[in-house]
């Protein structure tokens, strides 16, 4: 019996230009950058309080700048250092926001994306969707 060679075998987050990884080594270099650091202060500063929290009626410290529209799309790079696309988030709506982009392909909790009804669309994913 002769052995064929399919591919190569798929490791998550290991592969550059895939999934969540693409352009994961030069996202981490901006974030060490004085620009980002100095803007963090500077947001962390005129937004204290958790967005996420503050719309619910809570009012938490933030901890962490977060990008509106992540790093999921092509664009990225054009607005990384756009106020407009920060938002302060404490650390578990952070991890909740973020869990929800790397499920869904970069809904978030902020924005999610519509829902496109198929011939085909699971039932499940109909049931879980969010408006």
């Amino acid at each position: 019996m002769k052995m064929m060679k399919i591919g190569p075998t798929k490791t998550l987050g290991r592969r550059p230009g895939t999934g969540y990884s693409h352009g994961l080594r030069e996202r981490k270099k901006l974030y060490k950058t004085s620009r980002w650091q100095s803007l963090r202060t500077s947001h962390l500063a005129t937004h204290p309080v958790c967005e996420f929290c503050k719309a619910e009626g809570r009012i938490v410290p933030a901890e962490i700048v977060d990008h509106i529209r992540g790093h999921q799309t092509g664009d990225w790079k054009l607005r990384f250092f756009d106020p407009s696309n920060l938002q302060s988030l404490c650390w578990s709506c952070h991890s909740r926001k973020t869990q929800r982009e790397r499920s869904n392909g970069g809904g978030g909790l902020r924005s999610p994306r519509p829902l496109r009804l198929g011939p085909r669309t699971p039932l499940r994913m109909i049931k879980n969707h969010r408006d």
